[in-house]
């Protein structure tokens, strides 16, 4: 498979009232995506042989979704509105993660941290974390 270019991965936030019109997150020139889950250790001894060598047993905990990212402050009203949602308390946003040959991922996003940064001869830059907020809907790249 051809190597992709990092900036095809894109990270899109949803506005408007009826359907969502998502749009690029400006000025992000690096973005990470993690999935988790945690797991429950349901590990119990051999109840017929005591001595038997253990082998740890799990259940699927809770998943998560994270996405990262920062580069240079582009749009300030893609920004104030996460800082928006961020000072009123809201803290969810809605999300468009795009990965190319992968798929699609949609859903509501918590606003870990945002913060904005600038050295004195040097850009603004801006850095952002976003965790899933319940489900994430894929769809696999075609």
């Amino acid at each position: 498979m051809a190597k992709q270019k990092g900036r095809l991965l894109l990270v899109k936030i949803g506005t408007g009232s009826g359907p969502l019109t998502y749009s690029s997150i400006c000025g992000l020139n690096t973005r990470t995506i993690k999935f988790t889950s945690g797991d429950s250790d349901v590990t119990t001894g051999d109840c017929t042989d005591e001595n038997a060598i253990l082998w740890r047993e799990r259940f699927d905990g809770i998943r998560e979704m994270t996405i990262s990212g920062n580069g240079f402050f582009e749009n300030p009203t893609q920004f104030q509105l996460l800082v928006a949602a961020k000072l009123t308390g809201t803290n969810i946003v809605p999300l468009e993660i795009t990965w190319p040959t992968v798929g699609v991922f949609t859903g509501d996003f918590f606003i870990g941290d945002l913060s904005g940064s600038g050295d004195l001869e040097g850009g603004i830059t801006q850095e952002m974390e976003f965790m899933s907020n319940g489900a994430v809907a894929y769809v696999p790249a075609a």
